[in-house]
């Protein structure tokens, strides 16, 4: 019965699995979280000052990074940037770029 819930897969697959889905969970949580606060259903200030902390730490972060991908998606958009960058990349060294800019 074991061999066919988890599909025969190993214990040690298994709880890596587990491990790799718990980040996925709480990204899902701390989103709910925001979504829950944003719309004034709950207030921040229900939960303990800890958490309000790494909360409000979290998602200066993750605001921090959206503006930081924000810019590079500006950037890559500039159809010159793009294949300067593109073709800088994949180029290995002493190849000349098909559009020298």
């Amino acid at each position: 019965m074991i061999a066919f819930v988890t599909g025969g897969a190993s214990d040690e697959s298994l709880h890596q699995n587990l491990l790799d889905s718990d980040a996925d969970l709480l990204r899902i949580l701390e989103d709910l979280i925001n979504v829950l606060v944003d719309n004034s259903v709950i207030l921040l200030t229900d939960f303990p000052e800890a958490v309000q902390r790494k909360l409000m730490n979290r998602r200066k972060v993750r605001d921090k990074l959206r503006g930081s991908l924000s810019l590079l998606e500006f950037w890559l958009n500039k159809p010159t940037h793009r294949i300067d960058f593109f073709e800088k990349l994949a180029l290995p060294r002493g190849v000349e770029p098909l559009f020298p800019g």
